[in-house]
């Protein structure tokens, strides 16, 4: 009889306590108003971005007059740490139309054909989880690279390093979305059409610009095992 009780009483002690973790964490979450996750996800995704060389006008015209037009398929995977971090590896697969460049008169435009290629593109990340299931992916400064696999621009490595303000600053990518309650899915959308800047890293280059329009699906796969990631 003693045992039972012992039992009984080890067991609603510890029914208590854990009552008074979950009321610690309810309110945590409450007062912080976000929350994490942890695990990769595979990632599908599709993009189209117009280049300016030359940037673009205050109606988000290519200043010269001329543009680039390319859209992209994408593949790959986002990592997310409990911490509020992250890491994305994407394969890209391209397609860009036919462009001319205009030339002083009496000169004629110089004209380049269709082409396509493919791109290694990583990148790391912060993010914000909201209890409403509104999440945020922020890029951190300078880790954008995308490298050129195939095509034209083959061996070329670019570095997006955010987007430029109308006063002339540059602030982080961000794309905003939502997470299913169970977790399980993350859509992401890029929003209002921002002006990326963009170097060329490995060989000097003028800057130039795009606006880009993308929308991606993220599916959880499995939890990470960190010794494996951390290699």
């Amino acid at each position: 009889m003693r045992g039972n009780i012992k039992k009984q009483a080890v067991l609603v002690t510890i029914t208590v306590i854990a009552l008074f973790i979950m009321v610690d964490m309810a309110l945590a979450d409450e007062h912080h108003g976000r929350r994490a996750i942890r695990g990769q996800y595979a990632v599908t995704a599709e993009t189209g971005c117009l280049f300016s060389p030359s940037g673009f006008n205050s109606s988000l015209q290519p200043s010269a007059g001329w543009g680039i037009i390319q859209t992209y398929s994408r593949e790959g995977k986002f990592t997310f740490e409990l911490n509020g971090t992250g890491s994305a590896e994407i394969f890209s697969r391209g397609i860009g139309l036919q462009y001319q460049i205009p030339q002083p008169p009496p000169n004629p435009p110089l004209s380049f054909p269709h082409f396509a290629g493919t791109q290694g593109i990583t990148f790391d990340f912060t993010y914000t989880l909201e209890k409403d299931g509104k999440i945020t992916i922020i890029v951190d400064p300078g880790t954008f690279i995308s490298t050129a696999l195939e095509g034209p621009d083959k061996g070329r490595i670019f570095r997006i390093e955010g987007v430029l303000t109308t006063n002339g600053d540059i602030t982080p990518i961000v794309n905003d979305g939502a997470i299913t309650p169970d977790g399980k899915i993350i859509t992401l959308n890029a929003g209002a059409p921002d002006v990326y800047v963009i170097n060329r890293i490995d060989a000097p280059q003028p800057t130039s610009y795009s606006i880009c329009r993308q929308s991606a699906v993220l599916i959880w796969q499995h939890d990470i095992d960190h010794e494996c990631h951390h290699k």
